[in-house]
C-alpha cells in the first residue's frame, strides 16, 4: 500500500513538472540539407505569432522567410501574405543575410555562424490567414506554407527553397444574428406609408416616411350642401325671400278684388 502511494505521488510530480502540452511543431528539409522548423503549424486565421528556426543554410546567400501561397515543388511560392515588407516593420516576413547590399544593411538580419559556411537563424513571425491586398490562405484550393527562398539578389535560385505546410482552423468569426426589428399593427384609422429603398453602390439607404394619423371628422349638414355648390345660408335667405314675395302678391291681389267690388 505504501509503495503504491509513493508511485502515485511520483507520477503526479512528473505530470506537474511536465507542464501543459505544447503545440505541435513541424519541420522540413531543403535541397541542400538545410532544415526549417516552426513552433506551430495549425494556426488561428485571425493571427498568431510563431517561432521559425533554420539551420544549415548557405551563409553566402540571403533568404526571405514568409508565409506564401504554395505552387508546388520546384515552383516559387507566391504571393506572400502581407506583400513586400520594404521597411521590415510588419513582422510578416524577414530578410536573413550576412552580406546584403548597402541599402539593406539596416533591414537584413545576419545568420548565426554555424561554421563551414553554414548559417542559422531564429525569428518570430506574425502569421495571418489573409491580408488586405487579396491574399487569402483560407480560400478554396489554396495552400499556404512557411517558406524560405533566395532573396532578390538570386531570385532564380531554388536551392534555398524550404516549405512547411500550414493549416488554419475553420471559422474566424461568428455569423451575425439577424437584426431584430419591432413591429406593431397600425390602428384602423392609420394607413402606413411604404418604405422606399434606394441603392448606391454597396451602400443601401432606407428612407422611412412618417406615418401620420389623421382624425376622422364627421361632416356637418352644411358641408354636405356645400358639395352641391349652394351654401346653406344662401339657400335659407332665398327661400325666405320667395315666401315673403309670394305673400305680398297674395295681399295685393285681395285688395284689388275688394276695390272692384266697391
Amino acid at each position: 500500500m505504501v509503495v503504491a502511494t509513493r508511485l502515485l505521488v511520483a507520477a503526479g510530480i512528473l505530470v506537474i513538472l511536465a507542464g501543459p502540452a505544447q503545440a505541435d511543431s513541424a519541420s522540413a528539409t531543403g535541397p541542400q540539407g538545410q532544415t526549417l522548423t516552426v513552433s506551430e503549424a495549425a494556426l488561428d486565421p485571425a493571427g498568431e505569432e510563431i517561432t521559425v528556426t533554420g539551420a544549415g543554410f548557405d551563409a553566402a546567400k540571403g533568404i526571405y522567410v514568409a508565409v506564401c501561397l504554395d505552387k508546388g515543388a520546384g515552383q516559387l511560392a507566391t504571393p506572400c501574405v502581407g506583400g513586400v515588407d520594404m521597411s521590415g516593420s510588419s513582422g510578416s516576413s524577414k530578410w536573413i543575410s550576412s552580406n546584403p547590399p548597402d541599402y539593406g544593411k539596416d533591414l537584413a538580419m545576419p545568420y548565426t555562424d554555424e561554421g563551414g559556411g553554414k548559417g542559422g537563424f531564429s525569428i518570430r513571425l506574425g502569421v495571418k490567414a489573409k491580408d488586405d491586398i487579396g491574399t487569402d490562405c483560407t480560400a478554396a484550393g489554396v495552400k499556404c506554407v512557411v517558406y524560405t527562398r533566395a532573396d532578390h539578389t538570386r531570385s532564380a535560385d531554388r536551392t534555398q527553397d524550404v516549405r512547411i505546410p500550414l493549416t488554419f482552423s475553420a471559422g474566424g468569426g461568428s455569423t451575425p444574428s439577424p437584426s431584430s426589428s419591432s413591429s406593431s399593427s397600425p390602428s384602423p384609422s392609420v394607413t402606413p406609408t411604404p418604405v422606399a429603398t434606394s441603392s448606391s453602390g454597396d451602400v443601401e439607404t432606407q428612407i422611412d416616411a412618417k406615418v401620420e394619423q389623421t382624425p376622422t371628422a364627421t361632416p356637418t349638414r352644411r358641408a354636405k350642401l356645400a358639395k352641391t355648390g349652394v351654401d346653406v345660408w344662401t339657400a335659407t335667405v332665398v327661400g325666405l325671400a320667395v315666401l315673403a314675395g309670394g305673400g305680398m302678391l297674395m295681399y295685393v291681389g285681395r285688395e284689388l278684388r275688394a276695390g272692384a267690388r266697391r
